[in-house]
């Protein structure tokens, strides 16, 4: 689907707008929407709650939205692997299934 072909592209932009809340802003509101139309539920709260953060905030929490951020790079990876996406060269760092493993 084409959520599934731009989830590697949306995780990479997160990790590289890590410290411009206009830009993580931006593409949390995009993300949230495809999450929306493709009715990935997980990844559209996960987006909305990161925007929601940064609308409207003068000083920004950095430790808060770099949490929400993860959060959401880790929602994406796991809907990448519940939707049985096809992304060439993409490995995930985080999944649910690798978070209960055991070492």
């Amino acid at each position: 689907t084409l959520l599934c072909d731009e989830l590697p592209n949306y995780r990479q932009h997160l990790t590289n707008s890590a410290q411009n809340p206009t830009e993580l802003r931006q593409l949390a509101h995009k993300l949230r929407g495809a999450a929306a139309c493709c009715q990935a539920k997980s990844l559209q709260t996960h987006a909305g709650l990161l925007e929601d953060m940064l609308i409207g905030q003068q000083a920004v929490d950095h430790d808060v939205i770099a949490s929400l951020t993860q959060t959401l790079i880790a929602a994406i990876d796991n809907t990448i692997n519940e939707r049985g996406c096809q992304t060439s060269g993409y490995q995930p760092a985080y999944t649910e299934d690798k978070q209960n493993e055991t070492y």
